[in-house]
């Protein structure tokens, strides 16, 4: 079995950050993209949580997930990727059962390096066939020694890092897919685009 191991992009923003932009904000180059270029509206990485059901308006398996961090933005993360506010709609169903152990599908832990890395996403769990993420497999880590304590990017840096937990890739440029965007450059980065809307539906019609 394998391991994969997707660490986002090394994000060297400020810790003082104190709005939605700043003079330390960093554009992203063609590097930081993935491979769909500084043009796509998403790009996916190639693997995805499977045998999620749906029903109607009932879920009947979600992706199992628990945070132990000190990041309390986490839980809204979960429903703005659930129900994107811009269309379309998706499947995906991130949910908790409250129990405090360390074998939920996505586990989100705190970290304290000088490494230059806000947000850390691996599978020790592996992947499996049809590129599906192992039950159990998926943990995040928040670094808090370079972590702003700003809300707002507090709350996009959870969704970033539970979009690469769910298969999306980095994209370029604000008016794409905002969310995956792994730089300082937009304003409004907690709010999901459209394109973040769109790469959610194409894992999870």
């Amino acid at each position: 079995m394998r391991t994969l191991w997707n660490r986002t992009a090394a994000i060297a923003m400020v810790a003082a950050l104190g709005g939605l932009t700043s003079p330390d904000a960093q554009a992203c180059t063609r590097d930081d993209c993935g491979s769909g270029g500084l043009n796509a509206c998403y790009n996916l990485t190639g693997w995805k949580w499977c045998g999620i059901t749906y029903s109607g308006s009932q879920h009947w398996t979600s992706v199992n997930v628990y945070n132990h961090s000190s990041i309390s933005q986490v839980p809204q993360s979960w429903t703005n990727l659930n129900s994107p506010p811009a269309a379309p709609g998706n499947t995906l169903y991130l949910n908790t059962d409250g129990s405090n152990h360390s074998n939920h599908d996505i586990d989100y832990w705190d970290a304290n390096t000088s490494d230059t890395w806000w947000g850390y996403t691996t599978y020790p769990g592996g992947i499996g066939a049809n590129n599906c993420i192992n039950r159990g497999g998926a943990m995040i880590q928040f670094n808090l020694a370079r972590v702003t304590a700003d809300a707002t990017w507090r709350l996009w840096l959870a969704e970033h890092e539970t979009g690469h937990a769910v298969g999306l890739g980095h994209v370029c440029g604000c008016s794409q897919g905002r969310v995956m965007n792994p730089c300082t450059e937009c304003s409004n980065p907690a709010t999901l685009s459209g394109c973040d809307a769109q790469g959610l539906t194409a894992l999870y019609p």
